[in-house]
């Protein structure tokens, strides 16, 4: 594999740190940082599970570190948009190996999810041909935005800041200017996709696409609960947050259009099940108690899915019952914080919705998209983080 702009392979170098590079130089190469000790794997049946279907992750795999799908999982779309749907996939994979390795201690999910990383870097590039509106607060946000169809996606540029931000915490990394120059210009990106004014009801929505124009955008449900959650998370390790950076701000607004716009009037039924959601409101309560409409929108996202679950009986696709699993999951934490005494229902729920995926795919997980073997890697994680935690439930 050749170099991008003056920088080495990434067998020779941590992916991870070319693509934290790249906003402040485009040809220096960063010196290696030692990376943190390893966690003892623990045994645990979610971990087990957790393994198993990252396995076939890993060996989907390509030389130049990208994951992909199988060709009879993308025979449906063909040309630059499937290649910049898998990129998004591609991104959310990342993440959910350095979160398995956080947990195991397996060195085999970090060396894959870094070399993932590389991949991501080198996909970053301007969003269009045509833009002139590249800095934002001095912040040069061309190349942070993942776009290999021209567009840049809301949700394909949250996913890569949500895997850089779980670099950070699987592997120690320490928290300077250097190493979150990328992490805050993706933050830069996301911001500017944020529309409205002070006075403006739609204040803190998300576009979901950068340039729009000359192109219909498709829904993306899932989008603004990412941005706000990546926001979120990009303040939870800014040492200038909360007082001094628009992090933090930026994610009170996306949650604020969420719970005043997006779903306001809905009932137990209409809410959207989406996990980033849920995982918003739960990630800005943990920073700020005192947050109590994150909390009672977190509940009645979670009695919505345990309706529809009651209803459904499960028998909905995999990756349905994963963002349940995962949502209800987040929900029984942000319950657990408030000192509600029913949270062990949302645990239960999301327990007995990971135990149906268990059972759910009888051709192995070679038989999966990218995007529910990602999924099931998560949901097999809290799993193991629940059952961590039951006693004290």
């Amino acid at each position: 594999m050749g170099s991008i702009r003056g920088l080495r392979p990434w067998g020779r170098i941590a992916p991870c740190l070319v693509l934290l590079s790249l906003t402040t130089s485009l040809t220096a190469v960063p010196l290696a940082v030692p990376l943190a000790p390893p966690r003892v794997a623990v045994e645990s049946p979610g971990i087990a599970a957790a393994i198993a279907v990252a396995d076939e992750v890993v060996r989907r795999q390509r030389e130049d570190g990208r994951f992909v799908d199988p060709p009879e999982r993308t025979s449906w779309q063909r040309g630059p948009f499937l290649e910049d749907w898998q990129l998004t996939r591609h991104a959310d994979a990342c993440g959910a190996l350095f979160e398995l390795y956080a947990a195991s201690g397996e060195e085999r999910f970090r060396a894959a999810a870094e070399a993932g990383l590389w991949h991501l870097a080198a996909a970053l590039r301007a969003p269009g041909p045509t833009s002139t509106a590249t800095t934002l607060g001095g912040v040069d946000f061309r190349y942070v935005a993942a776009a290999p169809a021209g567009v840049a996606r809301l949700d394909t540029t949250a996913r890569t800041l949500l895997a850089a931000l779980e670099w950070f915490a699987a592997t120690g990394q320490e928290r300077t200017d250097a190493t979150l120059a990328t992490p805050r210009a993706l933050g830069a990106f996301l911001l500017h996709q944020q529309e409205g004014d002070p006075q403006d009801r739609e204040r803190g929505r998300f576009a979901l696409f950068y340039p729009t124009q000359g192109r219909d955008p498709f829904p993306v449900p899932a989008a603004p609960g990412l941005a706000t959650l990546a926001l979120a998370q990009l303040a939870a390790v800014d040492p200038d947050c909360p007082d001094h950076c628009p992090w933090w701000p930026g994610a009170i607004e996306g949650a604020g259009w969420m719970m005043a716009v997006r779903d306001v009037g809905k009932n137990f039924d209409a809410l959207p099940h989406d996990a980033p959601s849920v995982q918003a409101l739960a990630t800005l309560h943990r920073m700020d108690p005192e947050g109590h409409s994150y909390f009672l929108h977190a509940r009645r996202i979670g009695e919505g899915i345990l309706r529809a679950e009651a209803r459904d009986g499960g028998r909905v696709p995999l990756a349905i019952t994963a963002e349940r699993a995962l949502a209800l999951a987040a929900v029984a934490r942000i319950s657990r914080r408030s000192g509600a005494d029913d949270a062990f229902r949302f645990r239960d729920g999301a327990v007995a919705a990971a135990a149906r995926m268990e059972m759910s795919s009888p051709d192995g997980p070679n038989r999966l998209s990218l995007k529910e073997l990602t999924l099931a890697i998560r949901v097999f994680l809290e799993t193991h983080q629940l059952d961590r935690n039951a006693r004290p439930w």
